[in-house]
């Protein structure tokens, strides 16, 4: 079996506001995890989309057309970064659309 590349991308434009405010070491950890991406395309903790409140869930899939599924991976001092997987003709490929502190993502999924 023929092992294709994970491509990883940064949704864009609305991802690349977060990360550039980010802490350095934060980026810093993104960066890594993106090349750990690239290994294991579902890496981080599986989100049930079920789970997730309606609201968030219907201004993401509206900003990203559809959102098939949803993991998060806990970055440097309580930073987080939600990604989700697709799969097409290049093979597996996949978009980091969320880069936010653990606080602002309680409250972007309203739980506080």
């Amino acid at each position: 079996m023929i092992r294709r590349p994970v491509e990883v991308g940064i949704e864009q434009p609305h991802a690349t506001d977060p990360i550039e405010r980010a802490p350095r070491d934060v980026r810093a950890a993104l960066s890594r995890h993106a090349d750990a991406l690239r290994d294991d395309a579902f890496r981080g903790k599986f989100v049930s989309l079920q789970r997730v409140p309606s609201k968030p869930l219907k201004r993401w899939q509206g900003r990203l057309e559809s959102l098939p599924n949803l993991y998060k991976i806990d970055l440097h001092r309580g930073w987080r970064a939600l990604h989700f997987v697709v799969t097409d003709e290049r093979g597996q490929v996949v978009f980091e659309f969320e880069v936010l502190t653990n606080t602002e993502l309680d409250r972007f999924l309203g739980y506080a």
